[in-house]
């Protein structure tokens, strides 16, 4: 099944765009040298675009100064499909709606599945 992978910004919940299939391996290695494309971003703003030749992605075309806009801020591979690389995705059942959601807390989370990224479940009052 085709799964078309970026970079997206948690915080500002902002694509990197140009997305690649089965690429999260390489988004990982995107994010890694983050610091590099903030760093062509601030020192030559008239770089619009790179093309990046990795181990794991080879002619992705790097924005500079996207990376440098989220300097400081959460990234994250991002599929197609709006999870993030380290969610749980796994399906479950609400309680109360009976409708099947997809969890997109971490992986290995505690507690209950919740379609809500980051939530962690209170007690019932």
């Amino acid at each position: 099944m085709s799964n078309h992978w970026s970079v997206h910004c948690v915080d500002c919940n902002d694509d990197h765009g140009n997305p690649r299939n089965h690429a999260e391996d390489g988004m990982v290695a995107l994010i890694a040298h983050r610091e590099v494309w903030e760093l062509v971003g601030e020192r030559a703003p008239d770089v619009s675009e790179l093309s990046y030749d990795g181990r794991v992605l080879s002619g992705y075309r790097v924005i500079p100064f996207w990376f440098l806009k989220h300097r400081g801020h959460v990234l994250a591979p991002q599929s197609e499909y709006g999870y993030l690389l380290d969610d749980c995705t796994k399906q479950f059942t609400c309680g109360e709606c009976n409708t099947v959601h997809t969890c997109r807390r971490k992986k290995d989370h505690t507690g209950g599945h919740s379609r809500i990224r980051g939530y962690t479940p209170g007690p019932r009052l």
